[in-house]
């Protein structure tokens, strides 16, 4: 449900009544859309805790709106990627153990763009395209790193995961066929070549 996706993907703000009619029925000439917001608020929050107590409670209503807080033993793929990322960014150490399984979890965590299989709203292409640049910016840090202590091996795995996520990206076609011939697999880079 859009609804949902909105309120986790802008979680911790309380969105108004007005706001969340607009994005979710931006061409509704209703005259009652808050009534019908209130509806579906109460709707999915009901579908909610038929799923957990727990997921329900993360639906809030607070004055004059609406946000998702995420309660305790609740855990969004979303919410968990960008904390690893946004710690990452900036400052990952190839050396450190801590720090490379965190990689290595926002790595699984990140299949691809969000909702790809959806038809989105413009809002929703935003976020995908700013979690997009934010796992792509960490993933190149990463692998600067690694060619930096000339482990070309780990770049080959990191890459062929990232290109699972964004299969034509050329800069992780690049660096995959740059560290296949590093580890003189020259005719496996040929195949990359001609499939990039």
């Amino acid at each position: 449900c859009q609804l949902i996706h909105y309120l986790i993907l802008n979680r911790g703000h309380m969105e108004t009544t007005t706001a969340l009619t607009r994005v979710i029925w931006p061409d509704n000439d209703s005259t009652r859309p808050e009534s019908a917001l209130k509806t579906l608020i109460s709707r999915m929050r009901v579908l909610m805790q038929q799923v957990s107590p727990i997921l329900g409670a993360c639906l809030k209503t607070v004055r004059g709106g609406y946000q998702w807080e995420t309660q305790p033993g609740v855990t969004v793929d979303v919410e968990e990627f960008l904390a690893l990322a946004s710690d990452l960014r900036g400052r990952i150490d190839v050396e450190n153990d801590l720090q490379a399984r965190a990689f290595r979890r926002m790595m699984s965590l990140y299949t691809g763009r969000l909702l790809r299989d959806q038809d989105q709203p413009e809002w929703m292409k935003q976020r995908a395209d700013t979690l997009h640049r934010l796992y792509l910016d960490v993933v190149e840090e990463a692998l600067q790193k690694l060619q930096d202590a000339n482990r070309q091996q780990q770049m080959v795995s990191i890459c062929r995961e990232a290109l699972d996520a964004d299969p034509l990206n050329s800069s992780l076609n690049m660096r995959l066929m740059d560290a296949l011939v590093h580890t003189g697999r020259e005719s496996e880079a040929l195949q990359q070549y001609h499939y990039a």
